[in-house]
């Protein structure tokens, strides 16, 4: 692709930010408004003892609702469309010079015993890593450090290898699209503290306690509402809520043993699920290593470990913490669900990370092809399947 498309796709998205911004802020009028008109009909239905104020104030209250969804929907839009932006810019900058300003120099790869990687300019200040990297996650941008290194390497690998670069080689915006989505992911991000843990995974808990983390809080709640209509005295519940209490305060270093390696994982597995899910919808068949069944199979289980990432985050607000363990033994019910999914899905969950970590590369060593009209693809010559082999004819200079 020449500057002018990229100028052109910059323009574009530029645009449309602006546009997101100027409903962002008809929604934050629109918010407001509906709040002041609330709390009215909320003193007016007092006031009057009627029930249509009372009415009216529920339905002001549904669409004040809708307002605060559609307004983070739209939020999520203007920082994906700030991140094709930055995108966008950088690909610009592989054609001004500005990418030796890129920050990501790949200089953490580099290896005393191998100085061609700074002789040859593979790793280190304005070198081919950081022209073409655009990896965010910490096995990303080893994996591409580690196919710029000039190892030898078998045919078949190489060719694996020559079916992922051309595929993202011909997906200029589609590769534009998932940069942007993982922009979301914090640089050299990595989820080894989990992948360490799912190997070495702790004893599940008793099949006692299983049990008693339904039973008490089951008779607690039965014996609130007994309570509640006079039927009992209040204190029987709230001796069983002291007890739960009680013991997940015992249990805490246990339990956080197994809740830890959720901590801050939410919002990046997320983004993961966006990611092969936007890939799955390219892929129409397999592709080197990245193949559309293997993702297909990996969106819900990575889905369901977001959300107990989420539930394990409810520990860093210490009020919710004591309020859900006394109430419904809160983090034991969490362990209990990652147990589980450990015992179903752990096993899979560094395979299927892997299928990002490798786009990753493919689309780093497809920059090249994106902004060079001119590049192509070597052809392999099946003539030794374990050495690989071109031939080269005709050939200019660059």
């Amino acid at each position: 692709m020449e500057l002018s498309y990229f100028e052109q796709l910059r323009r574009e998205s530029q645009a449309t930010i602006e546009e997101y911004k100027r409903k962002s802020q008809l929604f934050t009028t629109k918010r407001t408004l509906s709040f002041l008109a609330l709390l009215v009909t909320v003193a007016v239905a007092y006031d009057m003892n009627s029930p249509w104020p009372l009415l009216a104030g529920i339905l002001i209250f549904a669409y004040f609702f809708y307002l605060i969804r559609g307004h983070s929907r739209l939020h999520d839009d203007l920082n994906y469309e700030i991140n094709r932006e930055a995108v966008i810019n950088d690909y610009i900058s592989r054609f001004t010079g500005d990418w030796k300003k890129f920050e990501d120099k790949g200089e953490d790869f580099l290896d005393r015993n191998l100085t061609q990687d700074i002789d040859l300019n593979i790793l280190g200040d304005t070198s081919i890593f950081q022209f073409l990297n655009i990896a965010r996650t910490l096995e990303g941008r080893r994996l591409l450090a580690s196919r710029l290194v000039p190892y030898p390497i078998n045919t078949h690998e190489l060719k694996l290898r020559q079916e992922e670069t051309d595929f993202f080689n011909n997906r200029v915006e589609e590769s534009i699209k998932l940069q942007a989505i993982s922009r979301q992911i914090p640089f050299k991000h990595s989820v080894q503290t989990l992948l360490d843990y799912l190997k070495d995974r702790q004893h599940d808990p008793g099949s006692f306690i299983n049990k008693l983390i339904f039973i008490l809080p089951v008779t607690a709640l039965i014996l609130l509402g007994a309570g509640l209509m006079n039927l009992i005295p209040m204190e029987a519940s709230i001796v069983i809520f002291i007890i739960q209490l009680g013991i997940a305060l015992v249990s805490l270093g246990k339990n956080a043993v197994h809740i830890t390696p959720l901590y801050k994982l939410n919002k990046e597995l997320i983004t993961y699920c966006q990611l092969l899910y936007t890939m799955k919808s390219m892929l129409p068949e397999k592709r080197g290593r990245l193949d559309p069944s293997e993702i297909d199979e990996a969106l819900k289980p990575i889905s369901s470990l977001g959300k107990l990432c989420a539930m394990a985050e409810v520990r860093h607000n210490f009020i919710l913490l004591f309020a859900l363990n006394a109430l419904f033994l809160w983090d034991f019910h969490v362990v209990r669900m990652f147990i589980g999914w450990q015992k179903q899905y752990g096993h899979k969950l560094e395979k299927w990370l892997n299928i990002w970590y490798e786009a990753e590369a493919a689309i780093s060593l497809s920059v090249i092809g994106h902004i060079r009209p001119d590049a192509i693809m070597p052809e392999l010559l099946a003539d030794n399947p374990s050495i690989p082999h071109i031939e080269a004819d005709k050939l200019s200079h660059l």
